[in-house]
This record gives structure tokens, C-alpha cells and sequence, in this order.
């Protein structure tokens, strides 16, 4: 089945297009199942410090949810639309986190990590902090947080689960270890690997997560599905032949589905592209 979980809207400030534009390329793509999954407010920041170049305000997310809603019955019998937020994970924040997510009921809600401390790792304005760093000690931080997330039952998605690579900085160690480790964490807390293939159009020219730690996901029973992380409506299922051949070279034949926060595990759909000769 094809589908797309990871679809952003201008509502987050960096995102271009109307919510009919991102559904109206859905459907040109074949994609069956799609969801709106906007940020959700920067909670942990005070209120004078919130970019809305990043997320939504809370004042908005009503008005976010009510045109999802109205999306997804003007097209009931083209397409399947399903409602979602993206929640950064941030430690020390919880209560606000849990505060903000019971707001209104969602089939599903990706966690990421976009910040380290007071650090927006992945801003490319913000890059030449990773130089103030020892590889490892990052990874191991970055790593330390995603599984605390994973098990944090915030969560039915984890989106591009090692986005600290986007700029193509690696530890010296071993990054197996920590594979391991956040696949088992994933499995513990119950939820789902996202295939984001927005890393492949970024300077790593890798999709999330690298395929490595896709596999040591599949083998420990960790659910996949998949996002564009979509900015704009021509984005939508974008690279989906590519990420379903790496689905299938990590193990996975079916892809998850999400309705009120449950998960449905489907057919992968994987069709091998033929050559022009054949």
C-alpha cells in the first residue's frame, strides 16, 4: 500500500502550498493513505522566543485540525487522509509535551528530535556548532535522547531517526551499538520506524535511517512506515519505488497504518522496477 505519513503545511512556517495542493498531489501520486503531520507549538520555549519560521502557535492548531478534518471528508472515496502532529521530544519538558498532545484526538503523532540543549542541530545556521563537539560524545547524546523518546509512550512514530547525520558528520566509533540499542528501545516503547526519504536530498545523500539500522529494526520486530517529509505539495511520496526497495532489502514485506493512535500493518506492495529490456 502506498502512503505517506510525513506531510507538512505552510502553517509551520517553512512549508509552501495549500493543504489542497498537498492532497491533490496525493492522488496524482497513487498515494492511498496520506497524513497532515504540521509541528506542533515550540512548547519548551517561552512564548516571546517561539519562531514561527518553525511550528505553529497553539491558537492555529484548532484551525489546523478543523481544515484536516474538512480535507478528509471532501475526499472520502479518493483518497484516505489521516491527522497527525509532529512533537519535538525535548527531556525536562514532559508535562507540557503531554499537555499539548491531549489537546485534540489525532491518529497518530511522529516524535523527533530537532534540539539538543538549546541547539537546533539540524538549522543550517546553526551548523558550525558541531565543531564545539566530540563526535562520539554527540552521537551518544543524540542516541541517549531517541530512546528515551522511543520509550516515552508520547509516541506512535519516530521521523528520521538519526537526523543527526544530516550534514554528514559521523562519529569515529562504531555506530552498530547504538543501532542496536534504539532499535530495542523502539520495540520496548511500541512504536514505529519512519523510511524518510528527505535525507536523500540533503548533503548525507542518505535516507533516514541509514540502512544499517533499518535492519537491526526489522530484526528486532520494530514497525516501519513511510514519509516524504513533504514541504511542498511537489514533494509528496517522493523517492516512494526507492524507499520500498529499501524496506524490502532490510526484511520488511508489510508497512504500518494509523487510525486513532492504532497501528495497522499492511502489504508492502513491493514491485521490483523492470529493466526498459525486459
Amino acid at each position: 500500500m502506498k502512503v505517506d505519513y510525513h506531510i507538512h503545511t505552510s502553517l509551520c512556517g517553512h512549508a509552501k502550498g495549500e493543504m489542497r495542493e498537498y492532497v491533490e498531489a496525493a492522488i496524482e501520486a497513487g498515494i492511498e493513505k496520506m497524513g497532515f503531520s504540521d509541528h506542533t507549538p515550540l512548547y519548551h520555549l517561552p512564548l516571546q522566543l517561539r519562531d514561527p519560521g518553525l511550528a505553529m502557535d497553539e491558537a492555529q492548531m484548532a484551525g489546523y485540525v478543523d481544515s484536516v478534518m474538512a480535507l478528509k471528508e471532501e475526499y472520502q472515496g479518493q483518497i484516505q487522509i489521516a491527522l497527525g502532529f509532529e512533537a519535538d521530544y525535548i527531556p525536562g519538558y514532559e508535562e507540557e509535551l503531554e499537555r499539548i498532545l491531549n489537546l485534540f484526538p489525532v491518529d497518530y503523532i511522529y516524535g523527533s528530535i530537532h534540539f539538543l540543549g538549546d541547539w537546533a542541530f539540524d538549522s543550517p545556521y546553526q551548523r558550525e556548532r558541531y565543531k564545539r563537539w566530540d563526535p562520539d560524545t554527540l552521537y551518544d547524546l543524540y542516541f541517549k535522547t531517541l530512546c528515551e523518546a522511543a520509550k516515552s509512550g508520547f509516541f506512535d512514530i519516530l521521523a528520521h531517526p538519526d537526523l543527526i547525520k544530516k550534514f554528514d558528520y559521523w562519529p569515529s566509533g562504531p555506530l552498530e551499538p547504538r543501532w542496536q540499542r534504539a532499535a530495542a528501545a523502539f520495540k520496548e516503547g511500541g512504536i514505529a520506524i519512519e523510511l524518510n526519504s528527505s535525507g536523500w536530498h540533503r548533503e548525507v545523500g542518505q535516507a533516514y535511517p541509514h540502512p544499517g539500522f533499518l535492519e537491526h529494526c526489522f530484526a528486532a520486530g520494530v514497525p516501519a512506515t513511510f514519509g516524504s517529509d513533504a514541504h511542498s505539495p511537489g514533494e509528496v511520496g517522493r523517492d516512494w519505488q526507492r524507499a520500498v526497495e529499501t524496506l524490502h532489502s532490510a526484511g520488511y514485506r508489510q508497512i504500518a497504518t494509523f487510525t486513532g493512535r492504532s497501528v495497522e500493518l499492511v502489504p508492502l506492495g513491493y514491485k521490483p522496477e523492470q529493466s526498459s529490456g525486459e
